[in-house]
């Protein structure tokens, strides 16, 4: 209901009962309805790096952050993604490209 109705309680009711949820499922409605913030913020503290990366490239504009990327980055399994990730930073923030290299 907060992901249709109330944007901007959503976010605090994630933080509040991540234990609780069915982050699956919460992550599928967050797509629906266009809440990218929120789907990095579960993929990340759901242990899929891989995929909270993703989800930032893919949608730079709403939901990039540069410390969030670089600490789901440094926890990556994928090495392809890391490539990806750079030819993002080349792309997007082309001036930060060293401290991602660090």
């Amino acid at each position: 209901m907060y992901a249709k109705y109330k944007r901007e309680k959503l976010f605090d009711f994630i933080k509040t009962y991540f234990p609780k949820l069915n982050v699956a499922k919460l992550i599928r409605v967050c797509k629906k309805y266009l809440h990218w913030n929120e789907v990095v913020y579960l993929h990340s503290n759901y242990k899929e790096y891989d995929n909270a990366v993703k989800v930032m490239m893919e949608h730079s504009p709403s939901c990039y952050s540069h410390d969030s990327f670089v600490n789901n980055l440094l926890k990556v399994n994928n090495s392809d993604l890391l490539y990806k990730a750079i030819s993002f930073y080349l792309e997007e923030e082309p001036l930060r490209l060293n401290e991602l290299l660090k």
